[in-house]
């Protein structure tokens, strides 16, 4: 499937058969979903496993992307892989590559914050301690 000059899909419903155009065919509406639950495991562990590389398609060897082997992340978590033949992941989810990297993001975010505020509970602790010990040098 590739996209119009506008960067428009044509997106089938494999249930319905309705045919719409859009810009993704990556459905993510609340009432298409079940079992929605936050997750559960490390982003950054997760991400850390993966391996990015820069590679060619075969049939378009002199176009340089950059992305992941789709069999290397199905080795990481199955969910990451898509479009499974055989048993191996031909292709990726990327919105499950997505989700791991705003876990990441967040995971990331609160470390700072934590790191953060014990610095600044360090500094008042300094501060005070300077204030103690100009009053016992007086």
């Amino acid at each position: 499937v590739n996209a119009d000059s506008e960067g428009n899909y044509v997106c089938i419903n494999t249930t319905t058969f309705a045919i719409t155009r859009s810009t993704t065919c990556v459905v993510s509406a609340r009432d298409q979903k079940n079992s929605i639950e936050k997750l559960n495991i490390s982003g950054i562990d997760t991400i850390m496993k993966l391996n990015p590389v820069s590679f060619a398609y075969n049939d378009f060897p002199d176009r340089i992307r950059f992305g992941f082997i789709a069999d290397e992340l199905q080795s990481v978590s199955l969910q990451l892989g898509d479009g499974y033949k055989d048993g191996k992941a031909r292709s990726i989810d990327i919105p499950a590559l997505l989700s791991l990297s705003v876990k990441s993001i967040q995971e990331i975010v609160a470390k700072i914050t934590g790191l953060e505020t014990r610095l600044n509970k360090q500094q008042a602790e300094i501060e005070l301690l300077k204030i103690r010990l100009e009053k016992l040098e007086r």
